[in-house]
This record gives structure tokens, C-alpha cells and sequence, in this order.
């Protein structure tokens, strides 16, 4: 039973965390190992801060919101195998979501 609980945080911790990398990497040299890494983010210095400034506070953002998620489930709803399912697809597809978009915004970026 805990484990299902554990598994409501999962994301959200992971959102975080990333958050905090995209954040501590903005300022530091484009590199191939950590921050957001894409093509175009690593073609100029720019787009390497605008890219990591824009993830780190989209992650921010999604964490804090699917952990205030987490605990309402925990606290009102029954935690099971099913509603955790959905909230993680919910978390994958918002995750996803929020990279297409900024990979768009960094090609409009790009071509101007």
C-alpha cells in the first residue's frame, strides 16, 4: 500500500529535480551531458539560456502542481492502481507537452 503513495511523488520529484539542473546550467557552457539538451538549444549560448531558463520554470511549475495533486488524492480520494495510471499519464503527456512547445518557440527563435 505505501508504495502506491510513493508513486503519486514519483513525477513530481523528478519535475523538480529537473528543474533545479535546468536552472543551475542556464549560465554554464553548452554541454552534451545535462540541462536541456536539443539541437537547436545547443546552437548558440542564447538558446542554451532560454531553453534551460524556460524548462527550469516550466518544471518548476508542473512539480508543485502535480504534487498538490498528489496530496489531495492521498488526502480525499482512495489511492489506486487506476487513478495513479491516469495522474502519471496525465504527468507524462503535460511533460511532453511542455518540450514540444518549447522546442517550438526555440525554431521561431531561431529563424528570425
Amino acid at each position: 500500500m505505501f508504495y502506491k503513495n510513493l508513486l503519486l511523488y514519483f513525477a513530481p520529484a523528478f519535475l523538480i529535480i529537473t528543474g533545479f539542473v535546468c536552472e543551475r546550467v542556464k549560465d554554464k557552457k553548452i554541454n552534451d551531458k545535462y540541462g536541456y539538451r536539443s539541437a537547436i538549444s545547443m546552437k548558440n549560448k542564447a538558446n542554451w539560456y532560454y531553453a534551460n531558463d524556460r524548462m527550469s520554470k516550466i518544471c518548476f511549475i508542473l512539480g508543485a502542481i502535480f504534487l498538490l495533486i498528489g496530496i489531495l488524492v492521498q488526502r480525499f480520494l482512495e489511492v489506486t492502481t487506476l487513478r495513479i495510471i491516469i495522474i502519471l499519464i496525465i504527468e507524462v503527456l503535460a511533460y511532453i507537452t511542455c518540450g514540444i512547445s518549447l522546442e517550438n518557440r526555440l525554431k521561431e527563435a531561431h529563424k528570425k
